[in-house]
């Protein structure tokens, strides 16, 4: 009786590595014309938002007596900035080169998202915070300028460890993790402003009473900051609710490998758009922005419409 051959351990270990790294998602083979118009939208969105978070940066670093709401702006730019220098070029890779979410470059991508949204809407949810506080309780702020830095050291640390955490649960679960950062944080801010809108409106119910001009400028009107960062908020919700609505219904439904793709990459260039224009609202919405920028630049006729006197340079957001 012939002894039976002994296992070949190469081939039990290729066996094992064909078990254990099979790619989850194949790639599908996307046409040309499809990928060029991904890769053109993607190439324009990096552009326009790398350009326009890098000149909010430089023109809020700037600015003298910054307020801690424009703090927090300037680490939601930063936030936004690495959407666009990142994730997007990550993203025209994996368009090109994987025709789809697939590959190395795709877990970076990943990774760099999950950070930078999540710091993203805890920069905003700071911003309410504080809002708060200097319309309904300015005596007893919670967010003083000390605290400022502690707080931006949070956001970035439980940024960051979202991400982590992210990367090591089962895939099926970053959904969950994700809609909590979200909409825990979205709760928050709500209340806020909610609370903050019912004094603009009680104090311009007053002022009608009253017609009293001095009432008009403490609290006729929304503060004009609540309008911009509220603004933010509705863009954020837009920008990233499809791709938490994607990742849940990657894990919930069968859908065709190309559908999926086309799925993914549409959703994140919707989020990552968000990231490369939320620089326009800070241009549109707070005149000291807008004077700090036409400093900088060296508009000085302009300077003069947006901010008649100095004074009003230092005490209108």
């Amino acid at each position: 009786m012939e002894p039976e051959p002994e296992p070949d351990p190469e081939a039990q270990l290729t066996s094992v590595n064909a078990s254990s790294f099979v790619e989850p998602y194949p790639e599908p083979e996307f046409s040309h014309s499809v990928q060029s118009i991904l890769v053109v939208v993607a190439v324009i969105f990096m552009l326009i938002g790398t350009l326009g978070n890098a000149l909010v940066i430089l023109t809020l670093v700037r600015m003298k007596n910054r307020t801690i709401t424009e703090v927090f702006l300037t680490s939601l730019a930063f936030a936004d900035l690495f959407v666009c220098v990142v994730c997007i070029p990550l993203l025209i890779v994996g368009i090109t080169v994987h025709s789809g979410h697939t590959g190395f470059s795709y877990i970076v991508e990943q990774q760099v998202f999950y950070s930078s949204s999540v710091a993203s809407i805890l920069n905003l949810t700071a911003v309410a915070v504080d809002r708060h506080d200097v319309i309904i309780n300015p005596m007893n702020r919670r967010i003083t300028t000390t605290r400022c830095k502690y707080v931006l050291v949070a956001v970035w640390g439980i940024s960051l460890s979202a991400a982590i955490i992210i990367y090591f649960i089962p895939a099926q679960y970053e959904c969950i993790l994700l809609a909590v950062f979200l909409f825990l944080p979205l709760y928050i801010m709500i209340h806020c402003y909610v609370k903050v809108l019912k004094k603009a409106k009680a104090a311009s119910e007053k002022l009608t009473q009253n017609k009293k001009g001095d009432a008009a400028q403490k609290g006729g009107s929304v503060d004009k900051t609540v309008r911009m960062v509220v603004i933010i908020v509705v863009m954020f919700c837009v920008s990233w609710i499809p791709s938490l609505i994607t990742r849940t219904l990657k894990y919930t439904i069968h859908m065709e490998e190309m559908h999926l793709s086309i799925l993914e990459i549409t959703s994140c260039l919707v989020a990552y758009g968000g990231s490369a224009i939320n620089f326009l609202v800070y241009a549109f919405m707070s005149r000291r922005f807008k004077y700090a920028l036409m400093q900088m630049l060296g508009v000085k006729t302009y300077c003069n419409k947006v901010m008649p006197s100095t004074k009003s340079a230092a005490t209108n957001f």
